[in-house]
């Protein structure tokens, strides 16, 4: 019984000195904070913006997707089905479907540097209703992050658009 007492306290010794020479002071704990983007998003204009009113959903086109003006939150609501199986609240403005959106990407295993980089090229409302359009087709869409990392690419050289995503989906055969 002492022998395996006195094992354990030399394991824990050893344990006890390892942990003090694994310790970091401030300086060296200092480099491993990462910084988030969100100021940056801020800076730009573009991003998740807190500030919008509430406002209900409504067929006016004063509410619409940056970038891409005639998509409105009505229509992508109208468009876009799949979303509310998983969040069956109403929506009431962009905010809350960018919020729906960042968690759809998630379950879509769209990572989070991808999203980040959506958002910052395309804006936080077109990169929510891209990933609400890759939900729609997620059947037919091997890998989701690719999908909309090449979307992003698209949108950097301008040759992005959500009118034509939005207008297939409008235009799509139910075979039952």
């Amino acid at each position: 019984m002492t022998i395996l007492l006195k094992k354990a306290l030399i394991t824990c010794d050893e344990n006890a000195d390892l942990a003090l020479k694994m310790s970091a002071t401030y300086n060296q704990i200092e480099r491993h904070i990462q910084d988030s983007d969100k100021t940056r998003f801020d800076s730009e204009g573009q991003g998740v913006h807190l500030n919008y009113p509430k406002q209900p959903v409504d067929n006016s086109p004063t509410i619409v997707a940056e970038k891409d003006q005639g998509v409105t939150l009505a229509e992508v609501v109208d468009t876009c089905k799949e979303f509310q199986s998983f969040f069956p609240t109403a929506l009431r403005d962009w905010p809350d479907l960018v919020r729906i959106a960042d968690q759809i990407a998630q379950m879509l295993g769209i990572e989070q540097p991808v999203m980040i980089e959506a958002k910052r090229t395309m804006g936080g409302e077109s990169a929510a209703v891209t990933v609400l359009c890759i939900l729609e087709k997620a059947q037919s869409i091997r890998s989701p992050g690719a999908y909309l990392r090449r979307l992003t690419q698209m949108a950097k050289n301008d040759a992005f658009s959500l009118n034509p995503m939005m207008a297939a989906l409008k235009n799509r055969v139910i075979v039952s």
